[in-house]
C-alpha cells in the first residue's frame, strides 16, 4: 500500500498496477474533486442567501412570504429553464427538500450569480418585471460567453 498526494489531498493507493488501475485511480480523484467543488458551491450559495433575504426585506419594507418565494422562483426558473416544481417532479424530490443535490455545478453557480445580481437590483429599487427581464438578459449573455469559451 502506498500513500500518494495529488492536487492537495492524500489518499491510499492499493498495490494494483496497470492501465485499468491507473484509470480507476484517476477517475476516483476526478470524482472527489467534483464533489469538493459541488460542496464548495453549495456552501457559497448558502452563505450569500442571508444577503439576498436582507435585500428582499429592504425592497419591500414589510415583506410577505410570497416576496421571498417570488424572487427565488424567478431566479430558479431563469437559471434552470424550468420551474422548480418540474425539477422536483423529474427527480422525485419532496416539497421542502432541497433540489440542489440534483443540480449541476453550472446550474448552482448560475443561481448564485443571479442571486448576487438580484441583490443589486433589489437594493436599487428596480421593479420585479424589470429585474426579471434584466436577470434573464444577463443570464443569456453569460451562457453565450460560456459557450464561446
Amino acid at each position: 500500500m502506498v500513500i500518494m498526494a495529488k492536487d492537495g489531498f492524500t489518499f491510499l493507493v492499493m498495490g494494483y498496477r496497470g492501465k485499468k488501475a491507473v484509470a480507476f485511480k484517476e477517475a476516483y480523484i476526478n470524482r472527489f474533486n467534483d464533489m469538493e467543488a459541488f460542496i464548495s458551491e453549495q456552501y457559497a450559495a448558502r452563505m450569500g442567501f442571508p444577503q439576498f433575504t436582507e435585500a428582499v426585506q429592504m425592497a419591500h419594507g414589510e415583506p410577505k412570504s410570497y416576496h421571498f418565494s417570488n424572487e427565488c422562483d424567478m431566479i430558479n426558473k431563469i437559471a434552470l429553464g424550468v420551474p422548480v416544481k418540474a425539477v422536483r417532479a423529474s427527480n422525485g424530490v419532496k416539497p421542502g427538500d432541497s433540489i440542489r443535490p440534483y443540480l449541476s455545478d453550472i446550474q448552482i453557480a448560475d443561481i448564485r450569480t443571479l442571486q448576487m445580481a438580484d441583490i443589486g437590483l433589489l437594493t436599487s429599487g428596480v421593479e420585479f418585471q424589470e429585474r426579471k427581464r434584466a436577470l434573464a438578459e444577463y443570464h443569456g449573455r453569460r451562457k453565450v460567453v460560456r459557450l464561446s469559451a
